[in-house]
């Protein structure tokens, strides 16, 4: 408790040295008339914290000064809110021969508790009057609340009444401190040596901010190592990441103790004293949250390092395949001028990793309305064949509609909807349906957030930062389809689209690892692909590619590449493909490569 430590004045002081500040020596008030003495400087005080203690005769003390300041502090909290003091009638300063026992049989002394402030009281709980521990959260030596605690573990605290940390005063003038979880976890740590030890005083569900945020510029000024010993259970866990959270993980430790025990008292109860200081110094460094050390991911490189990195998937599409390679965890973006194919070959795209590689899909695109048209052009592609009894047997269109079923849904979301929202549903089919890709058709159907002073490109930015956050946890395949904006010189000159041009933001560039613009050649009825950024190289390489895309099938075909007599490319379509795919084996379209140099793998 603070009376231990003796108020003094700096002028009370004769400080050898500088007044400065820092670390300084003085003589000791007490003790420097004896003799036997002399007229050492035998207090060592800081001047910056206000604590120091004297060598010879073990007199701690605290500057008035520093006080002073951190009295103010203090009290401009109080003045936020008017708290009662407890009554203390009927605390009584010995235990029955039932409250020894329980207090004996939790490993601890009843005589030291009741030292420490742990009293016997009377008390109501369920309207019926029963004896239990009184625990005292004392501040100097004013008692600031009680809480009531009974053999069976019911508690209750003095009502109106400030929540402060329990054995606050235990850590002035300490760099080090310990926090419990418990009140008993805290007196245990204390029994075993360990005095500069507090409990939080609501369990997990304390407000820090409110319980020691008044400290801070007193008590809790000089702590530089705190040692959480909590609980291990799932409450436990959780409190534990509220005081790393609150303190800061740089300078927290975390105590694991044996796994038949939960928390510091029952260390008490089976191992005794010893054990409980062999945990605190078996305390690891808390781990920072949102920091990735090598350590922690020391097992997946060396994955990478024994068996190389594994190239992306194909689609089996010729010039396309060797420019693009799909991963989860992704995100391409997909833009182009109208009129380009970006919805025809996003589809191509979501139906032929579904297909072949079995990547679900969950799909926002209001622009396809009603869901049952995109559903038709779907089975189409899939087929190969018209929608309609004319064309497609029963028993095709069956098929087809089954495997759609199992393979692509749709997120409702027609005139628009908030990411979050949208993100939502994408979680819930992950996570019940195993979806492997989401696209987002297009972007702009997105209700940007209402965000106070933002303008559109920080929203947008936020928006996308949501997305690859989606993509990333839930290991998803992402799609988004952009529109850029309509260039001055629109309809003038063929200029192609750059990533840059899609419309409210360069972040679809920056954020993406895949950025994809298709243009299309009107006079040779070619669809090209220019990629323009691919993350990492196992994703594949930038470059350009000719497509083919069949009206009757709504498929895609790669080009062969020839050249005639003035050099000029010569694009060539392979063979179409006209199989039902939910039968047929995949074809692909790659051919092999003649200059092994250009492989990018």
């Amino acid at each position: 408790m603070s009376e231990q430590y003796e108020r003094i004045s700096i002028s009370d002081l004769e400080i050898k040295g500088s007044r400065e500040s820092g670390q300084v020596r003085s003589t000791c008030p007490h003790c420097r008339d004896y003799k036997q003495h002399g007229n050492a400087a035998c207090v060592s005080i800081n001047l910056d914290t206000g604590f120091g203690q004297c060598f010879k005769c073990g007199t701690k003390f605290l500057l008035k000064e520093r006080a002073q300041k951190w009295q103010q502090h203090t009290r401009s909290f109080a003045k936020k809110k008017a708290y009662k003091r407890p009554s203390q009638q009927g605390l009584e300063s010995s235990y029955n021969a039932t409250m020894i026992d329980y207090v004996l049989r939790r490993g601890l002394d009843p005589q030291v508790c009741l030292s420490h402030g742990i009293y016997m009281a009377k008390r109501k709980f369920g309207g019926v009057e029963r004896d239990c521990l009184a625990f005292a959260f004392y501040e100097g030596s004013q008692i600031i609340n009680i809480q009531y605690k009974t053999t069976d573990k019911q508690f209750s605290f003095e009502a109106d009444c400030e929540l402060i940390p329990y054995g606050i005063d235990n850590v002035l003038g300490c760099d080090e401190m310990i926090i419990t979880e418990g009140l008993f976890d805290a007196e245990a740590m204390i029994e075993a040596g360990f005095a500069n030890t507090v409990s939080v005083p609501n369990g997990a569900g304390t407000d820090f901010k409110r319980s020691f945020e008044r400290f801070k510029y007193s008590h809790l000024a000089d702590i530089k190592t705190v040692y959480i010993a909590g609980d291990n259970d799932e409450e436990g866990l959780k409190c534990r990441a509220n005081i790393a959270a609150y303190f800061g993980e740089a300078r927290c430790k975390q105590v694991e103790w044996p796994d038949d025990c939960k928390d510091a008292n029952d260390v008490m109860m089976k191992y005794g004293k010893e054990r409980i200081g062999e945990c605190i110094k078996a305390a690891t460094d808390c781990p920072i949250t949102g920091a990735v050390t090598l350590n922690d991911i020391s097992g997946r490189l060396d994955v990478i390092y024994q068996e190389g990195l594994k190239p992306g998937l194909t689609i089996g599409v010729k010039g396309f395949d060797h420019l693009v390679r799909f991963e989860l965890g992704r995100i391409m973006v997909i833009s182009g001028y109208p009129g380009t194919g970006k919805s025809s070959f996003e589809d191509f795209i979501l139906l032929s990793l579904a297909r072949q590689h079995g990547w679900k899909t969950a799909i926002f695109t209001p622009e396809k309305y009603p869901t049952e048209l995109h559903y038709m052009e779907l089975a189409e592609i899939l087929t190969a064949t018209k929608f309609h009894r004319d064309s497609m047997p029963k028993q095709m269109m069956q098929n087809a509609i089954n495997w759609l079923a199992d393979n692509i849904y749709h997120i409702d979301g027609e005139g628009g909807a908030a990411i979050d929202d949208i993100l939502h549903v994408a979680l819930q089919l992950k996570q019940r349906y195993g979806i492997s890709v989401f696209a987002l058709d297009p972007f702009n159907y997105v209700d940007l957030p209402m965000i106070a002073g933002a303008n559109d490109t920080q929203k947008i930015s936020n928006v996308l930062k949501k997305i690859v956050a989606f993509a990333h946890q839930q290991h998803v395949f992402v799609i988004v389809v952009a529109h850029p904006k309509k260039p001055d010189d629109f309809g003038k000159t063929e200029r192609a689209a750059s990533l840059y041009d899609i419309a409210g933001s360069a972040d679809f560039y920056n954020k993406c690892d895949y950025g994809i613009i298709l243009n299309r050649d009107k006079e040779r009825d070619l669809t090209f692909v220019n990629v323009l950024k691919i993350r990492f190289k196992h994703l594949g390489q930038t470059g350009k590619c000719a497509l083919k895309f069949d009206r009757k099938t709504g498929r895609f075909v790669g080009c062969k590449e020839t050249y005639d007599e003035k050099n000029d490319i010569i694009y060539t379509p392979l063979q179409y493909d006209y199989d039902n795919w939910i039968n047929a084996t995949p074809i692909v379209q790659e051919l092999p490569f003649e200059d092994e140099d250009v492989m990018p793998f």
